[in-house]
């Protein structure tokens, strides 16, 4: 819209505009590149899994302690004790919770036990 006594905008161009003009006519092939690029890197890193891997947890309060479901992460003491640290169990796809607490020694013991398996299979 024009508003007050200003000039009636027209375009300024110049005789050779043309060669100015962005055209992106590569679109489709690089997006194809990139898609090829990751999954080049992907099996060159071995693969990656589908999902990020979480601890089996036990529900709060009584009406529902008796079932299990997947938690948000690992705690320090299972990194530890599988010796991870918390950045390099996140590189390799492993859950760290900082707020979550171990209060028996065999549930320690038995995400250990069952990271160690995992990983000598992967």
């Amino acid at each position: 819209m024009v508003a007050h006594n200003n000039v009636l905008p027209n375009v300024h161009l110049h005789k050779w505009w043309q060669r100015h003009v962005r055209v992106n006519f590569s679109k489709n092939i690089k997006k194809k590149k990139r898609r090829l690029l990751r999954e080049k890197r992907r099996k060159a890193n071995g693969g990656t899994p589908i999902e990020k891997l979480h601890p089996i947890v036990h529900c709060p309060t009584q009406r529902y302690n008796f079932r299990t479901r997947l938690g948000k992460g690992f705690t320090f003491e299972e990194l530890k004790g599988a010796g991870l640290t918390p950045r390099a169990a996140q590189t390799i796809g492993i859950c760290y919770d900082k707020r979550r607490k171990n209060r028996s020694e065999e549930s320690i013991y038995i995400y250990i036990y069952n990271y160690k398996t995992i990983h000598q299979i992967i």
